[in-house]
């Protein structure tokens, strides 16, 4: 890619989104459903665009990559392109160990960046409540999204998405535009670091 391509990827804003393939899952009674990380890819994408960013802003593998590319080689370079990196946690991501190179690529990524361009680049999107000691220390301090509740009368948690259905809609809704929202400020405060 020519220096004054990755410019303009960088002007335009990508978003990498990591995330375990058990966690996109269909229950096998409903093969035609999607899972948990489509469905928030689907979204999440409507959101941006409703809010004006670009339709391709989110760079998702079951997305973009063909059978002939040569995987770790193009996941590498994303994320070396991406702006942001939108994680979902879950206790499948916290087994992962592509999870968690992932994560560790691009933070290898940002400390390489000037103090004041290292800031609101990762999102954390939590499918399932884990605690600290399960997540890699990277994301231990990042904010998460939830899309989950305690459940009142049990104390367990309440999934937003449940096998292949959405729940609770309205607090599901809220945290999609939330997520959205806040992806468009970070996009926005790196274009004026970086003085477009």
């Amino acid at each position: 890619m020519s220096s004054s391509a990755a410019s303009a990827s960088r002007k335009r804003g990508t978003a990498f989104l990591s995330y375990a393939r058990d966690d996109d899952q269909r229950p096998l009674e409903k093969p035609k459903t999607r899972g948990f990380v489509s469905y928030l890819y689907d979204q999440l994408k409507w959101e941006l665009i409703d809010l004006g960013l670009p339709e391709n802003l989110i760079w998702r593998d079951q997305e973009n990559l063909r059978f002939s590319d040569n995987w770790p080689s193009v996941i590498n370079d994303k994320l070396q392109q991406s702006d942001i990196m939108l994680v979902v946690t879950s206790k499948n991501f916290a087994k992962s160990d592509e999870c968690q190179r992932e994560v560790e690529l691009f933070m290898q990524r940002l400390r390489s960046l000037p103090q004041m361009a290292q800031g609101n680049r990762i999102f954390r999107v939590e499918k399932q409540p884990l605690a600290n000691n399960e997540l890699p220390e990277l994301l231990q301090s990042v904010h998460a999204v939830r899309f989950w509740e305690k459940d009142r009368e049990t104390g367990g948690e309440s999934p937003y998405y449940v096998r292949g259905v959405l729940k609770r809609p309205t607090p599901y809704a809220a945290a999609i535009h939330g997520l959205a929202v806040s992806i468009m400020k970070s996009l926005e405060g790196l274009r004026q670091i970086e003085g477009d």
